[in-house]
């Protein structure tokens, strides 16, 4: 290699480094340098090719973009939202059994059911979103504010696990006075048995994600960046 042509290559790679350090748009350019494949370092990833959730489209989302340290640990994370939209569906079509069902349950349960269903899901989708961006470009401030999000998003799993919040029926609706003076609780006990039971479901893969973030090494090898090395930070 001539004097000339290893100049220019040092004055390239120097460029990418100063870029990425300077945090400039990422879009189409990669993560880290080097010419290791999915298990040692981020390509560039699309952020504006908007394919999550399937036929909303609000946010990016591919696994098969990330290494596979990372992809391992999005999986729950995945996981938490789409336990959260589930269970909030099913809590509307419990909802309008019981009212039609159970003569103690409250006919606006199933209106804070609609509202439930249109709030709590969204923001479960930005918590993802913080926690799965912020491991892709390894984004201190991302990964902060998500610890703190996911935090309190387990605070509430927790009560919607074992307290009945409105039209959210926790275990112990089965003590409440209204359950216990209806008629026709069939359908009711097995909505409070089922969605209860979902939200510990995702209490446990929550915390699992929470747990595998908060001791993620990007350094380590097969994370982001040259395997073994520092990966990029933004």
């Amino acid at each position: 290699m001539s004097f000339m042509e290893r100049n220019l290559e040092n004055v390239f790679e120097q460029k990418a480094k100063n870029d990425i350090r300077n945090g400039v748009n990422t879009i189409g350019r990669p993560f880290g340098l080097g010419t290791g494949g999915r298990n040692n370092q981020v390509e560039g990833i699309n952020w504006q090719d908007y394919n999550y959730p399937p036929g909303i489209r609000l946010i990016h989302y591919n696994r098969e973009e990330l290494p596979t340290a990372i992809s391992d640990i999005t999986k729950f994370q995945k996981a938490f939202f789409e336990l959260v939209c589930v269970t909030c569906i099913l809590n509307v079509v419990n909802s309008f059994f019981c009212v039609a069902t159970a003569s103690g349950y409250p006919g606006k349960y199933f209106f804070y059911a609609i509202l439930n269903c249109l709030i709590i899901p969204p923001i479960a989708l930005g918590i993802f979103y913080h926690g799965y961006r912020g491991l892709a470009t390894n984004s201190k401030a991302l990964l902060n504010q998500y610890k703190i999000l996911h935090g309190l998003a387990l605070i509430f799993l927790l009560l919607f696990t074992l307290v009945p919040l409105g039209s959210i029926n926790g275990y112990t609706r089965y003590g409440t006075d209204a359950y216990k003076n209806s008629t026709g609780t069939g359908y009711w006990a097995f909505a409070i048995f089922l969605e209860s039971s979902l939200y510990l479901v995702n209490l446990i893969i929550s915390t699992i994600a929470l747990v595998k973030v908060q001791n993620f090494d990007p350094y380590a090898g097969g994370a982001t960046g040259q395997p073994g090395g520092p990966a990029t930070q933004i």
